[in-house]
């Protein structure tokens, strides 16, 4: 019996605080298999939704940034189940994303603004659980 070589999944994270959330797809290719165990590449189109806080100087500056982002890269799985079609895994790649946002806060009484740029980590580190559709 061969084992499926593509696969989906998807997942949602909200943060500890959960005022922050990432959500992604994810497409899976199988690029070589052992009895129990699948190795493949993937990619990963998602959203982060970040809400921040900061403090300066006494005044606490509130922002919000949303951004679409994609990593790439590759995993590892050991399978189980009767078809060998469903895997706990560990995937590793490079993550893309960046937004722009701006700070207006109050200052001794003067009216200010802070542009920034917030840029996701380009490490990409995931545990997953996946399925994959049979031929």
């Amino acid at each position: 019996m061969a084992l499926p070589q593509m696969g989906l999944g998807a997942d949602v994270q909200p943060s500890w605080e959960f005022d922050d959330v990432t959500a992604r797809a994810r497409l899976m290719r199988t690029v070589g298999t052992g009895q129990k165990t699948r190795w493949f590449l993937f990619l990963s189109p998602g959203y982060m939704a970040i809400n921040e806080k900061q403090k300066l100087a006494g005044t606490t500056m509130k922002y919000s940034i949303s951004m679409p982002t994609v990593a790439l890269g590759v995993g590892f799985e050991k399978l189980y189940g009767f078809k060998k079609n469903k895997g706990w895994g560990m995937e590793l790649g490079y993550q893309y994303g960046s937004a722009d946002y701006t700070l207006k806060y109050s200052f001794m009484g003067m009216d200010q603004t802070y542009n920034g740029t917030y840029d996701a980590s380009p490490l990409y580190l995931g545990f997953t659980w996946a399925y994959y559709f049979g031929k």
